[in-house]
C-alpha cells in the first residue's frame, strides 16, 4: 500500500509540475495586469526620459501622438542624453513582464519624423533576469552613413528614437525613448583622442563648387600633373589668405579655414586634400602616411556604404601636420587613395 502511495505522489506531482509549465507559457486573458506597467529606462546610473504611446487595453484604443515628437517636443536636444555607440542601456518593469517585447531604433529628424523612409533597425531583448531587467548594445545603425551632411558625422550628431512594443495576452502599448547617438563611422575625432598625433584628419567639409571649382582646384594645387588626388599645403596664414582670396565665391574658404591664425601656424602646416566620389555617402579618413627626405606620402580609406545616395560629392579633407622634428623640413605632399 505505501508502495502505491508513493506512486501517486509522484504522478500528482508530476500533474502539478506540467500544468504549471503550461499556465507559465500561455498566460490567460483576466491574467494580463490591469494596465500597462511602468518601466525605468538607464544608462549607467543616469535614467532617460520615456513617454507611453498606442495603448491597447480590455478592448479599447488609446492612440496618443507619435511618442519621438512627444520627446523631442518636450525637450531641448541639447538636453538629451548623448550615448555613443557600444553603450549598455538597461530597461526595467515596474512589475509583470511582457510575453513579448519588440524593440526599433529609428534614426529622426529634429521634429521626431523619420529621417529616412526605411524600416527601423531591430533589438532582440530576451534575458530578463530577476529585477524585471534587460539591457542592449548600441549598435551602428548603416542607415546613417545615407547622409551627405559632414555635421552628421560628429559625435552626438544623429537624433536616435528607440520604440519598445510589449504585448500581454491580447493586451499591447508602446514606450518611446531619445538620445543623442553616434553615426557608424565618426569623421571627426574628440580632440583629447587626437591631441598627440604628429598628423590628424580634423575636418571633413563638403562644398558645391560651380563649373570653375574643379580648374581651381587643379591650378593651384601642389603638382597639377601628379597622379594623385589634388593636395595643397599652407605653411602660414599669409599664403592661405592668398588661396582664400583666390577662391573666393567658389567653395565658401573663408567658414572652412577661419580657426587657423597665426598662433597655430608657428607649430603646423595645413594640408588640403580634394576628393571627387560618385555618391554622396562615401566618406573619407587618414589611413596612413609615409615620409621620405622632404617628401610626404598620404594615404586616405574610402569608406563606401552598402546602400547609398547617387549623387556627386566633392570635398575637401583638411590635415593638421606638426611642423617639428622629422616633419618640420617636408617641402611636398601627394596623396592617394589607399591599395
Amino acid at each position: 500500500m505505501a508502495y502505491f502511495k508513493k506512486i501517486l505522489s509522484v504522478v500528482l506531482a508530476l500533474a502539478v509540475l506540467v500544468l504549471g509549465f503550461a499556465c507559465r507559457r500561455v498566460r490567460p486573458k483576466d491574467d494580463a495586469p490591469p494596465e500597462a506597467p511602468g518601466i525605468r529606462v538607464q544608462w549607467g546610473e543616469a535614467d532617460i526620459d520615456w513617454v507611453l504611446g498606442l495603448n491597447q487595453w480590455n478592448g479599447s484604443a488609446d492612440d496618443r501622438e507619435d511618442t519621438f515628437r512627444v520627446v523631442l517636443g518636450e525637450a531641448a536636444l541639447a538636453a538629451l542624453p548623448y550615448i555613443p555607440n557600444g553603450e549598455e542601456i538597461h530597461i526595467t518593469f515596474d512589475r509583470d513582464l511582457p510575453d513579448t517585447v519588440e524593440l526599433m531604433e529609428y534614426i529622426l529628424r529634429e521634429d521626431g519624423d523619420m529621417q529616412y523612409n526605411l524600416g527601423g533597425m531591430p533589438y532582440e531583448l530576451t534575458n530578463f533576469d530577476r529585477f524585471l531587467s534587460t539591457s542592449f548594445r548600441i549598435e551602428p545603425n548603416w542607415a546613417t552613413l545615407l547622409s551627405s551632411d559632414s555635421a552628421d558625422y560628429a559625435p552626438g550628431a544623429v537624433i536616435k528614437g528607440y520604440r519598445l512594443i510589449c504585448y500581454w495576452a491580447e493586451h499591447s502599448c508602446e514606450y518611446g525613448f531619445v538620445i543623442r547617438g553616434d553615426a557608424a563611422v565618426l569623421m571627426q575625432q574628440e580632440p583629447d583622442e587626437v591631441a598627440e598625433e604628429p598628423i590628424r584628419a580634423v575636418n571633413w567639409q563638403r562644398v558645391y563648387p560651380n563649373g570653375d571649382g574643379m580648374a581651381f582646384v587643379l591650378e593651384h594645387c601642389d603638382d597639377p600633373t601628379g597622379e594623385g588626388l589634388p593636395v595643397v599645403h599652407f605653411n602660414d596664414r599669409a599664403a592661405l589668405d592668398t588661396y582664400i582670396a583666390a577662391g573666393d565665391g567658389l567653395f565658401g574658404f573663408a567658414s572652412i579655414f577661419a580657426q587657423y591664425d597665426d598662433d597655430f601656424f608657428a607649430a603646423h602646416r595645413l594640408i588640403v586634400i580634394y576628393a571627387r566620389e560618385n555618391s554622396g555617402s562615401v566618406r573619407h579618413e587618414l589611413a596612413s602616411w609615409a615620409i621620405d627626405g622632404d617628401s610626404m606620402e598620404i594615404f586616405l580609406r574610402r569608406n563606401r556604404p552598402q546602400i547609398g545616395t547617387a549623387d556627386m560629392l566633392d570635398c575637401f579633407i583638411i590635415l593638421e601636420c606638426a611642423a617639428v622634428g622629422e616633419f618640420a623640413g617636408l617641402q611636398s605632399f601627394s596623396a592617394f587613395y589607399e591599395p
